[in-house]
Parts: C-alpha cells; structure tokens; sequence
C-alpha cells in the first residue's frame, strides 16, 4: 500500500508487519492527527463557552439564579475540553462571586487566569472582590494595589481605591473612645 493510499481524509493507517502475541499477521489501526482533535476541542470549547454567554445574558435580564447556573456549567465544560482558555476561566469566576456568592471557587478562577495571562490586570480587580467576599480581606488590598499598579480602567481605579480605603479601615485596631472627637 502506498503512502498515498494510507491517507485518509487526513488521517493514516499504519500497518504492523511483526506479529503480536495475539495477532496472526498483520494489524492495523487508524490514529487521527492529534492537531485535529486539538482544534476540534477548542472549537468545542468556544461553542460551550457562547452557549454559557447565552445562558448568563438570560440570568442577568430574568434576575435567575438557575440560568447563571447553567452558564457556569457551560463555561465548566468549555475547560473540560481546553483548561487554558482564559475567558471561560475569567466569565466563570465573575458568574461564581457576582452572582453565586462563591468567592472561594472565583478566587481559585481568577488565579488559574493570572497564571496563564500574568498581566492581565483587570483579574486582580475581580479576585479582590471575591477575596473580600470569602474573608480574604488582605488578599483583596494586595490585589487592589495590583490593579492600581498595572489597570488602566479610571472607574475601577477609582472603586479600587475606596475598596482599599474601607479594608484598611476595617482592618486597623479599634480606637478607644476617648480618642474619638465628636
């Protein structure tokens, strides 16, 4: 059989010639070039993470819960079938702490974005918030700071600095009374 032959609408068959324990002569096998199945799951991936846009543009019009649900687990399949897709990490985490009051799993979101987009700045702004929501309250200043440093957004500079203001105030001791003027 010629090369020409073994091809096969982009894939190949390969013939073993050397006998297998179980084979009498010949096997064969037919293997799907892997760079394919790569760009069939990130296509896969992109339409799973639209369908999680969808369903989260419903939940915030409608004001349901169950269709924010829907949308991350849209966006949970997106990353089942491409784990360094930033986006579907970004808007999964931002569904997780804005709307399902799960800080915890969006810090660990926008962490797996820092990870593979370092500069991407406005991911400090969403996981300080998440970090202020699940107690992190000096996580959340570190990444106040870091976006005032490396964000471009005046309005989120601006949130930025206030939310670092309030946490500061929070975080300091208590002043005894006698120190308090009316």
């Amino acid at each position: 059989m010629s090369s020409q032959d073994e091809k096969v609408n982009g894939a190949t068959e390969e013939t073993n010639n050397s006998p297998g324990p179980d084979s009498q002569s010949s096997t064969s096998s037919f293997h799907l070039p892997t760079s394919n199945i790569g760009r069939w799951r990130r296509l896969l991936a992109r339409l799973h993470h639209l369908r999680g846009i969808a369903h989260r543009t419903v939940g915030n019009y409608q004001g349901d819960r169950r269709e924010h649900r829907a949308a991350v687990a849209c966006f949970t399949q997106a990353l089942q079938l491409d784990p360094d897709f930033v986006p579907a990490w970004y808007d999964r985490a931002a569904l997780l702490w804005r709307e399902l009051d799960d800080g915890a799993a969006a810090e660990r979101d926008l962490t797996r974005v820092l990870e593979l987009e370092p500069d991407r700045a406005e991911a400090h702004f969403q996981r300080a918030f998440a970090r202020q929501q699940a107690g992190d309250l000096a996580g959340a200043i570190a990444d106040f700071e870091r976006y005032l440093q490396a964000g471009h957004d005046r309005l989120w500079q601006q949130i930025s600095r206030e939310q670092l203001e309030l946490l500061r105030t929070l975080l300091s001791p208590p002043q005894p009374l006698e120190n308090i003027r009316p």
